[in-house]
């Protein structure tokens, strides 16, 4: 009987483990079927799953060297400082966020940090988003008039659209830490 006691017991251990596996396995997709909205991750999570987030931050960055910026090294760097156009070094920053089929990753300028606002009297460069009770309002008249709605999104409009740039001034951005711990940019790189 004890020896009976103690293969059930080891049986149970060897099922402990392979649930433990198992729910590792499934946790991730679990996860991603909770998701109701888009969910802001922080760096330090990333930091700890970072072969799950290196596919969004890679497709991040090929998008942002196709689309609008230029990799430079460090001696390209130096050169651009010692020459007659002024040099703007501005930081980036890595956002990460879980959403309800996926994990999106953006790389962004901190343009806060730019020293003059170009044309910021004549430009209101802010991004707003429209009030949720005129999208209510809408959608009420939509229905009792019998009309359709729909939605569309432009991917990456940002990028493609033309920069109200200064031309006696670079923009010199340091990819952020993330990416370089993800490996995604050569020590030394800029943009």
């Amino acid at each position: 009987a004890a020896d009976e006691a103690r293969r059930i017991e080891g049986l149970l251990q060897v099922k402990a483990v392979q649930d433990v596996k198992k729910s590792e396995e499934q946790l991730e997709q679990e996860v991603l079927g909770q998701v109701v909205q888009t969910r802001l991750v922080s760096m330090d999570e990333v930091k700890k799953n970072l072969e799950v987030w290196k596919p969004a931050f890679e497709d991040e960055v090929k998008k942002l060297l196709v689309d609008a910026l230029e990799p430079i090294d460090e001696e390209r760097f130096r050169q651009l400082l010692r020459g007659d156009v002024e040099v703007e070094c501005l930081p980036m920053k890595a956002v990460a966020t879980l959403k309800p089929d996926k994990r999106k990753a953006r790389i962004v300028v901190c343009g806060n940090y730019a020293k003059e606002k170009e044309l910021e009297s004549e430009w209101d460069n802010a991004a707003s988003g429209i009030d949720a009770v005129a999208i209510r309002t809408a959608l009420n008249v939509m229905m009792h008039e019998g009309w359709t709605a729909g939605t569309t999104d432009v991917s990456s409009a940002f990028l493609k659209a033309p920069r109200r740039s200064n031309e006696k001034r670079i923009t010199i951005c340091e990819p952020p830490g993330i990416l370089k711990t993800m490996k995604l940019v050569r020590p030394g790189e800029r943009w």
